[in-house]
């Protein structure tokens, strides 16, 4: 697989796909540029970009399934006989990606795994209250 990566642009508030960036290498640095692509010309060099990897599986609806996404397990779904509903946050540790609970922040959680199992439902970036947890 090739990995394909989004940004997060942290200037404008808006989550780039993979198909918009462009990355290059400053010339005599030991640092990538990321930009964006706009009518064919590369701009925002200069704003402050969180890159994303994909990890290489999808949801159940076809959405690929990115560090920083927040997934939902299915309210039927009954692997570990618990888990059923919850809701994680997908990033990168412990070797791969995994899947951390929104009500423990400190836990390594479980490997993402399965294909076309969890869905997609907002980001940490745009929907940060997705992971509040109620009192």
């Amino acid at each position: 697989m090739i990995p394909k990566f989004r940004a997060w642009d942290e200037t404008e508030c808006v989550m780039r796909s993979w198909k918009e960036l462009d990355v290059t290498k400053d010339t005599g640095e030991d640092f990538f540029m990321i930009g964006h692509q706009e009518n064919i010309a590369v701009t925002a060099y200069w704003h402050k970009q969180t890159l994303l990897q994909y990890t290489g599986i999808k949801d159940k609806t076809g959405v690929e399934i990115y560090e920083g996404d927040i997934i939902k397990i299915p309210d039927d779904w009954d692997v570990w006989g618990m888990n059923s509903g919850e809701i994680y946050e997908v990033y990168f540790g412990f070797g791969g990606f995994r899947m951390r609970p929104k009500y423990n922040n400190n836990s390594r959680g479980y490997y993402v795994e399965y294909e076309n199992e969890f869905e997609v439902i907002g980001n940490i970036y745009e929907n940060p209250e997705l992971l509040e947890v109620s009192e």
